[in-house]
């Protein structure tokens, strides 16, 4: 569990996405009496991110979700837009739908001709690895 201090600087890191600048504000003191002033706060960042991963992934999850009906608006807006270009356009639907779990079904075939004994055999392969052969042969 975060410490009010590292409250703050969890605050301060979510909202800006700063962590040498939220280390400062959380920490003013971090750094005075180090060699390097730059590298104490580098190292109180790192420490602190370490720490701090269960409960910045469970702040992070929850700006994404409330933040999620707006940038879906922004979305639908770039999809929807007439200054915009075709491109932004089909990226914003792609992004869309890829959102929603959308997406076209994913088919790869080959078609490839076999001849035995001068018969010819079709072979038809995808995928999801199935074969369909198909085999005339007169006797002779």
């Amino acid at each position: 569990m975060a410490n009010p201090q590292e409250q703050k600087w969890l605050d301060h890191f979510i909202s800006t996405g700063d962590g040498h600048e939220a280390t400062k504000l959380a920490y003013p003191n971090a750094g005075k009496n180090a060699k390097s002033f730059d590298d104490a706060i580098y190292t109180r960042t790192s420490q602190l991110k370490t720490k701090l991963v269960p409960e910045l992934l469970e702040r992070l999850q929850v700006k994404l979700v409330t933040g999620s009906p707006e940038m879906l608006k922004v979305i639908s807006d770039l999809a929807k837009g007439e200054s915009v270009s075709d491109s932004i356009k089909l990226g914003a639907a792609k992004d869309w739908l890829d959102r929603a779990n959308i997406k076209p079904k994913e088919e790869a075939s080959q078609k490839v001709q076999i001849v035995i004994n001068n018969q010819p055999v079709r072979v038809d392969s995808s995928t999801e690895s199935r074969a369909i052969i198909d085999v005339d042969i007169d006797p002779e």
